[in-house]
């Protein structure tokens, strides 16, 4: 899943990275990732969610930080888009 999302972003020329659990078990990490977090920068965010088929990106915000987030499913697996 990690490449079919490495895939659409670099194909629409979005920058991202891989955090999360899915990144610690790239990384040789002993985890069982439950979702896919994926960064991008904020400018990014709604063009990225187009690309995974996720919904449009909504301002989250609260205790000091804010991030624009959407939440959906690519082929099964659960994607957390963050942006900013």
């Amino acid at each position: 899943m990690v490449r079919a999302v490495g895939l659409r972003l670099h194909g629409i020329g979005v920058p991202w990275l891989l955090a999360g659990s899915a990144a610690r078990l790239v990384r040789g990490g002993a985890v069982r990732p439950h979702d896919v977090d994926v960064e991008v920068r904020e400018e990014d965010a709604a063009r990225a969610a187009r690309a995974l088929g996720l919904p449009p990106p909504s301002v989250a915000e609260g205790g000091g930080w804010r991030s624009v987030r959407s939440e959906g499913a690519m082929n099964g697996v659960a994607i957390d888009l963050s942006g900013g």
